[in-house]
């Protein structure tokens, strides 16, 4: 897409314009516009995958928990929810081949 990037980054989400949605703000801020965007790539550098899987264990991202905490995830765990549909797990687990038969069975 030939997007600048202005700082290195293990995965980048290609994204083509959805919509905007403003939300109030509470007195005295303002609005908060939050862009929503339909993601049509994803590129991940090679070091950071495992057996051609995102290990976040590699990455370590940080996440916001409220007030002033953050975290960094170093650990993760796989759980399977019991009683999904085989197509829904295809689509939990980001398998773009799978999901797309099963989009295709469904139509």
């Amino acid at each position: 897409m030939g997007v600048t990037r202005k700082k290195p980054s293990p995965v980048k989400f290609e994204c083509e314009y959805h919509s905007t949605v403003r939300l109030p703000g509470n007195p005295p801020m303002g609005t908060v516009d939050v862009v929503i965007g339909r993601v049509i790539a994803v590129h991940i550098q090679d070091e950071d995958l495992t057996d051609g899987i995102l290990d976040i264990r590699k990455t370590q991202p940080i996440a916001r928990c409220g007030y002033y905490q953050y975290t960094v995830v170093k650990d993760t765990f796989d759980m399977v929810i019991p009683g999904m549909s085989e197509d829904t797990l295809y689509g939990l687990e980001g398998n773009a081949r799978r999901n797309r038969e099963a989009q295709s069975r469904n139509e």
